[in-house]
């Protein structure tokens, strides 16, 4: 799809987004679990529309995971495009930071959709994020963490921050490991020359990067989904950190010259 009609087009998927979505948020605090649930579902459907008006197509490979068993997903992060391409294959709930939330627009989008807020600057509200984190665990939530806690520029998975891997050994819940490669950009394969037409990491303004992106002809992406880590119970968070890491570095593919 052309451009001008992504542009034109895009703003009714979050005209749709908000006036669906708004008058259900109250339901959020009677019952945020089944609030939730039907946000994921919701997602999933809405996403995959937005991934076909935008010409990106995702290319779903890897591990075939059991759909009545729910997951900590781990993975890599480059973009706010990851979000999309997460939620298109996997009815989940994201965790995301506390910027993000008081960021004009995409903030209220992602509370709607009844995101986990996390403050990466400071541990002192950790107990009870890692509590809600579980909760959601536990009620069959799929839950998505970002552990390198920003995006980057692609040429390296960061280390994982440990501390929301709690989450999986408090709830029992097996981890995840989801790899994402971006592929081609206008048919051109990914490289350092233009990869922040996709990439968004540093100090990029959402709005102005949002927009070149809308202009773009087409984005092929692979979403890799690795082996579960099922063995939560028996490893503290460090070791689980680092095996995750350690399995999604081994199938990522940093750009190059």
């Amino acid at each position: 799809m052309v451009g001008f009609l992504k542009i034109a087009i895009t703003p009714f998927l979050f005209l749709f987004h908000f006036v669906l979505l708004t008058p259900l948020f109250p339901l959020f605090w009677l019952n945020p679990h089944r609030y939730r649930k039907f946000c994921a579902f919701y997602m999933m459907v809405i996403t995959r529309v937005a991934l076909w008006i935008w010409g990106v197509k995702p290319n779903y490979v890897g591990h075939d995971i059991d759909e009545n068993q729910n997951f900590l997903m781990v993975g890599n992060h480059l973009s706010y495009l990851d979000v999309v391409l997460y939620a298109s294959k996997y009815p989940c709930l994201f965790v995301t930071s506390v910027e993000v939330r008081d960021s004009f627009g995409l903030g209220h989008i992602c509370k709607l959709a009844g995101c986990v807020f996390v403050e990466r600057r400071s541990r002192k509200g950790l107990g009870s994020e890692v509590s809600e984190i579980t909760e959601a665990l536990k009620n069959g939530l799929n839950v998505i963490v970002f552990p390198e806690a920003t995006s980057t520029n692609g040429e390296s998975v960061l280390r994982f921050k440990r501390p929301l891997f709690q989450a999986a050994i408090n709830s029992g819940k097996p981890v995840l490991p989801i790899v994402l490669n971006y592929k081609y950009i206008n048919n051109q394969p990914v490289r350092l020359s233009n990869r922040d037409q996709i990439c968004w990491y540093g100090d990029m303004d959402f709005i102005p990067h949002f927009w070149n992106f809308l202009n773009l002809s087409s984005v092929e992406a692979d979403v890799k989904t690795l082996p579960p880590i099922t063995d939560t119970e028996i490893l503290d968070i460090t070791d689980l950190s680092v095996k995750a890491h350690d399995l999604v570095e081994s199938e990522f593919q940093p750009f190059t010259a």
